[in-house]
């Protein structure tokens, strides 16, 4: 099985004849194996999408700071 793994900022992974890959990301690295990748940002997006969809009030409630008994002229 070969590891996938982080070594000074870059990302790496030995194959089966020794020889070391570095690669900028962990997606990169994984991409050049053939694993299925899942972005922790692009689920993070996903979430945010789907919390943004299922939200009907798109106006923010605002709290006005002095009292409601006063009245302007």
């Amino acid at each position: 099985m070969i590891q996938i793994f982080e070594k000074r900022g870059r990302w790496c992974y030995r194959d089966d004849a020794g020889r070391l890959h570095k690669f900028d990301t962990e997606a990169e690295a994984k991409s050049s194996l053939g694993l299925e990748i899942v972005d922790d940002a692009e689920k993070k997006i996903e979430t945010k999408s789907n919390k943004e969809k299922a939200n009907t009030n798109k106006q923010k409630t605002v709290l006005n700071s002095k009292s409601s008994n006063k009245k302007k002229i």
